[in-house]
């Protein structure tokens, strides 16, 4: 059975929440989920309003997503210490978290842990994709770049797995570059990395 929520909803700290085979059907309208724990869910996460029906990951919290997250409605990833790992074996979009007046969110902790590869198409907004702190591919994962809007890491960059650029107008800012031994970044067109730390 999948889940509808229709009003706030909060979950706990000491939460570790695992949904399989279900998704989140609605997010209603004026509804927003707090998510304080682990939560990790291998279908989608669906919102009812654009604006208004809403996912906030909060300080130190963890979702883990497998399909679709919230094609329609909003996402809040930027409190310290929380991740959004994209999970799923067939293509993920990245989303864009931002706020309700349409101004670009940043995410705390990105991770790629997706087989399949998770995409990060053309934002909404300007503004593109920020990570305040770490940005992840996990091995035997592919993180493809595919929009020509900036994506900025402030913390490190760990690939593990395979990052491809694919966009050749995009602006990639990082600060630390680290890419272990079973990690690559490939590029089928000419890209400009700008690395403010070390590599």
């Amino acid at each position: 059975n999948n889940i509808d929520i229709t009003e706030a909803k909060t979950i706990a700290a000491s939460a570790n929440i695992t949904v399989t085979n279900a998704r989140i059907d609605n997010i209603g309208s004026n509804a927003t989920v707090t998510n304080n724990g682990i939560f990790s869910i291998n279908c989608d996460i669906i919102g009812n309003n654009a604006t208004t029906s809403k996912w906030t990951n909060a300080a130190g919290s963890r979702l883990n997503i497998g399909g679709v997250l919230l094609a329609t409605g909003l996402l809040t990833a930027s409190a310290t210490g929380n991740t959004v790992n994209y999970n799923g074996t067939a293509n993920q979009t990245i989303k864009q978290p931002q706020d309700a007046i349409g101004t670009p969110l940043s995410y705390y902790n990105l991770e790629v842990s997706n087989s399949g590869g998770a995409i990060a198409t053309n934002p909404d907004l300007a503004g593109g994709i920020i990570v305040d702190n770490n940005f992840t591919i996990n091995c035997l994962s592919i993180a493809r770049l595919q929009f020509n809007r900036p994506f900025t890491v402030s913390g490190s960059t760990i690939i593990n797995g395979e990052w491809r650029l694919d966009a050749a107008t995009a602006t990639i800012t990082l600060n630390h570059l680290i890419v272990n031994s079973c990690g690559l970044i490939t590029s089928n067109v000419t890209n400009t990395v700008t690395v403010n730390g070390n590599v």
